[in-house]
């Protein structure tokens, strides 16, 4: 029989589940759940409480109530009191958008989720999920959109995304896959947004490709959509150079690669067709950047008006004056190179919103610049280990 302690948990799921619903009246899908949603309270907890039921041929362990959800979507995100796992039953219904970011679910994916198959949304972000992700998930084929980021996933990344034909939102960052990126995301021609796990450089509509904080490897391919406006790479394990493609892509406005393996020569100049590259940080691989070639003011001028250079690791041997020319700096991070003599004059003044100064762990020598005026924005300056 069932213990007091799992019926308390039904009820806090009930009454989250109705007070979620009229949460989603705001929602950009409310179009899905403005009939479902219930006006009277009382009235909503006995109508939802219908939806569950105790199969009596269930085994002595009491497996728990089985879903019978209705024509509308669910909604329980950040809702921490909603725990335990997820019922293993054999889910049938129209249900549209399940929203469980945020809970305190645990365990596994049960493979019933792939029953759930008119469902368009499913957002799993945050949860406690551990385990692989289940085959089941290539049976929901109409999904535009599925989140499966910042889990305990175990594993390589599934084949099974390959499926989802429809698909156009995929995020599985900070989920702890491991292995090589597969190819399979190729197939997904309707991709065009969200946090990219995976070999998705054919697309040509990606406009944000992000693959941080997981364990994965392989080089970098080349990108072809010409519409991307950000490359987030940080944390993983691709190796080798950067794709000339990327030099190519005039709309990218970020590109934040640091703490890979990374490598090869790298010449600022290689930049100069990015002119909306706002965001440079190379930091923490095996790159050697060279900046001294920059050694005039029309060369300087080709470069994009950075507002964040993060260079840290870089194997960079000198500064060209000629960065002092771009005046739209708010981050310079040097640290941990091989710079040596003194410290350029115009570092002192040359960008009157730079805020960030971090040249620790070098081997220059001499006074700071008499130019940091006074009242300048500068907040951090960095010149430890020098």
């Amino acid at each position: 029989m069932m213990n007091s302690s799992y019926w308390k948990n039904q009820i806090i799921f009930l009454v989250l589940l109705n007070f979620h619903c009229q949460l989603a009246l705001s929602s950009p899908i409310s179009s899905y759940s403005a009939q479902s949603c219930l006006k009277d309270e009382s009235t909503a907890l006995l109508q939802l409480k219908q939806e569950f039921y105790y199969d009596a041929s269930a085994s002595i362990d009491c497996e728990p109530p089985r879903p019978k959800m209705g024509s509308w979507f669910l909604n329980l995100m950040l809702n921490n009191d909603v725990y335990r796992h997820l019922p293993k039953s054999n889910w049938t219904s129209p249900l549209e958008s399940l929203t469980l970011n945020s809970t305190s679910f645990s365990r596994e994916l049960p493979d019933s989720i792939g029953n759930l198959s008119s469902l368009l949304v499913l957002e799993l972000s945050g949860c406690h999920f551990t385990r692989s992700i289940p085959a089941s998930i290539g049976s929901l084929q109409q999904l535009v959109k599925l989140d499966l980021s910042n889990n305990n996933w175990t594993g390589k990344i599934s084949d099974v995304f390959e499926k989802l034909k429809d698909i156009n939102h995929l995020s599985v960052s900070n989920s702890n896959f491991t292995g090589i990126l597969p190819s399979s995301i190729f197939n997904l021609t309707k991709l065009y947004c969200g946090i990219i796990p995976s070999c998705v450089y054919g697309l040509p509509s990606l406009v944000w490709f992000s693959l941080s904080f997981n364990q994965l490897t392989g080089q970098l391919g080349e990108f072809r959509s010409k519409s991307l406006l950000e490359i987030v790479l940080e944390s993983n394990k691709i190796y080798g150079p950067i794709h000339p493609s990327v030099f190519e892509l005039t709309n990218l406005t970020n590109l934040h690669l640091p703490s890979n393996n990374l490598s090869g020569v790298v010449n600022l100049n290689m930049f100069s067709k990015l002119k909306n590259l706002w965001g440079l940080d190379l930091s923490n691989n095996h790159f050697s950047v060279i900046t001294s070639s920059i050694n005039n003011s029309s060369n300087s001028s080709m470069l994009p008006r950075f507002y964040r250079l993060a260079l840290s690791s870089c194997n960079i041997r000198e500064i060209s004056p000629s960065l002092c020319n771009i005046t739209t700096f708010q981050i310079i991070d040097l640290s941990n190179n091989s710079l040596r003599g003194m410290i350029p004059q115009c570092l002192g003044n040359f960008s009157s919103e730079l805020f960030v100064l971090n040249f620790g762990m070098n081997n220059f020598k001499g006074s700071i610049p008499g130019t940091f005026a006074e009242g300048n924005k500068l907040r951090n300056l960095n010149l430890n280990g020098n």
